[in-house]
């Protein structure tokens, strides 16, 4: 069973996002198998270094089509991102360092990180997009 399952209610109604945003859950679910099959950091760390550079190739993609709609969130939303690269930055480091490791308390943090922000404030620039005509 998948740690995280993609559902419809998630969709923000732009086909390009949603196909990012469930490629991030692959992802974490990627990270998620490698750990509980105790796989080690020669799998962990290729997986979370896609992870992480997906993270960013997906909010740059966000931040320019909401740039390019004239988003009124959308500094807030890119502190969001902001917040969140750090975040993931910092635990990256200490995995490759060998400070910590993936634990399912991060896998959950990452998990409900990204629902919550998909349902809250990617659901807000979906509707915005939507109804001028974005798909």
């Amino acid at each position: 069973m998948a740690f995280l399952k993609w559902e419809e209610k998630y969709s923000t109604g732009i086909p390009s996002m949603d196909s990012q945003h469930q490629k991030l859950v692959q992802l974490i679910n990627a990270l998620h198998t490698a750990m509980i099959e105790g796989r080690g950091n020669d799998v962990m760390i290729p997986v979370l270094d896609r992870l992480v550079t997906y993270t960013t190739v997906h909010f740059n993609a966000e931040e320019s089509l909401m740039k390019l709609h004239h988003f009124p969130d959308l500094d807030a939303h890119m502190m969001e991102h902001e917040k969140l690269k750090q975040q993931v930055s910092d635990f990256q480091t200490k995995v490759t360092s060998g400070q910590t490791s993936v634990s399912v308390q991060v896998l959950q943090f990452l998990k409900e990180w990204l629902l919550d922000h998909i349902l809250k404030a990617d659901k807000q620039y979906g509707g915005y997009l939507s109804a001028r005509g974005v798909k």
